[in-house]
């Protein structure tokens, strides 16, 4: 007897649902290229993929708690597929994450909890 786990279930089931998602736009829409093409510019795509290159490197360095310069190092860029990225370009991402997360938790913490920021 084979079990099949509940994630699998959801997996099959979401997986369904995509399939005849794109089914309904390929049969219902069928001019859906021409109505998408002003929403997705070239310029957009680039931008999609600029911010998966650094998130990329951003998540990497920081997750697996590698020095700063790691993204420049020749042999990181031997091994890995993102795209390459510069110390300076990471660093300038980095402090504006940073910038960013401490905007965000200053906006939730009170006052009195955080009155340094």
């Amino acid at each position: 007897m084979h079990f099949v786990s509940r994630s699998q279930v959801n997996q099959a089931r979401a997986q369904l649902r995509y399939s005849k998602l794109a089914c309904h736009i390929r049969s219902v829409h069928l001019n859906w290229q021409e109505m998408m093409a002003p929403l997705v510019s070239t310029a957009t795509l680039s931008t999609m993929q600029k911010a998966r290159k650094i998130y990329g490197w951003l998540d990497w360095v920081v997750s697996d708690n590698h020095d700063f310069g790691f993204c420049s190092k020749a042999t990181t860029r031997k091994y890995t597929n993102l795209p390459p990225l510069s110390r300076n370009t990471f660093m300038k991402y980095l402090h504006l994450t940073v910038a960013e997360a401490q905007q965000s938790i200053a906006q939730t913490l009170p006052k009195k909890v955080c009155p340094y920021i």
